[in-house]
């Protein structure tokens, strides 16, 4: 039921933003995509059928495509995590209410080093807890996954504490994060969906519409995150989160839209009664109306 809150509130955020989310959200990650996309085009590996054997072919490679290759690996190492630290600064403003627009894409660039050290640990505690199976690699990644956003809070935090602070949010709510997620999983598909149904038309258009799906899916869940994570990280925000979700509920029941701060909601300075009150108000009114126009 919460799961369905986090992503009321994170689309909720979005609302009038979603260019700027969609243009953040694809930036951040923007050194993987070229880097495989320069590594499918210069640096294709195919798969050959000799004699009934299968055998990897590797194509000649010149050394200027390797240098290349050796610099966009570099700055994806060097840059994507703090870009994404940045990513989820700016998800959480958002969904506070403040709107940073593109620059909250470097809004946490003097983290860097911060950043790098912390997705190299994360990566490390991950990697060894998979070595023993893939589930508790799994949870492993789960559990430090509120670490960036941590960080991106409290930039006086070392690495160290923000995935402490991580591993202890987290605690008995693992299975609802990945629920979240998982409750993605329809839109991905429908995305690969649209690519195949386009492919016959046009590769290009193809491309161009899975690319726009997966920027707006992947504002979507960065938006969802962040609700969770300012849910999840607040004392009482639990407790908050389930009182503000019966009130949007019945607000919704009474067909009364509410503005405001996209965190706080209508329950903030009893606003919410407000907008009841003032529906209530304005259906008198329109009874009173009807009564003098008969």
């Amino acid at each position: 039921m919460m799961n369905m809150y986090y992503k009321w509130k994170g689309k909720n955020a979005l609302r009038g933003n979603w260019q700027t989310a969609m243009v953040v959200a694809f930036f951040s990650g923007i050194f993987l995509v070229l880097t495989q996309v320069y590594q499918n085009r210069f640096m294709p590996v195919a798969i050959e059928l000799i004699d009934g054997m299968y055998y990897w072919r590797f194509p000649q490679i010149s050394q200027g495509v390797w240098i290349g290759f050796a610099v966009l690996q570099l700055c994806s190492v060097l840059l994507t995590p703090v870009l994404s630290v940045s990513c989820n600064h700016y998800f959480v403003r958002r969904v506070e209410g403040e709107e940073l627009g593109t620059k909250g894409l470097f809004s946490r660039m003097n983290l860097m080093g911060k950043s790098l050290w912390l997705y190299v640990m994360m990566y490390v505690k991950i990697f060894l807890w998979t070595i023993l199976l893939v589930v508790p690699g799994l949870i492993a990644a789960i559990r430090y996954s509120m670490a960036p956003y941590l960080l991106a809070e409290h930039p006086e935090m070392t690495a160290k504490e923000a995935l402490e602070e991580s591993k202890r949010i987290m605690k008995n709510r693992k299975g609802q994060y990945f629920l979240l997620l998982l409750s993605f999983i329809g839109w991905s598909l429908a995305s690969n969906l649209l690519q195949l149904s386009l492919m016959s038309i046009s590769g290009i258009a193809a491309i161009v519409a899975g690319l726009f799906v997966n920027c707006w899916v992947s504002a979507y869940v960065n938006a969802s995150v962040a609700v969770f994570y300012k849910t999840v990280s607040e004392d009482g925000g639990e407790e908050k989160a389930r009182q503000d979700w019966e009130r949007i509920m019945q607000n919704m029941q009474n067909g009364v839209n509410f503005p405001g701060n996209p965190w706080n909601g209508p329950d903030d300075d009893d606003s919410g009664d407000h907008f009841v009150i003032q529906h209530a108000h304005n259906t008198s009114d329109s009874g009173a109306d009807r009564e003098n126009l008969s």
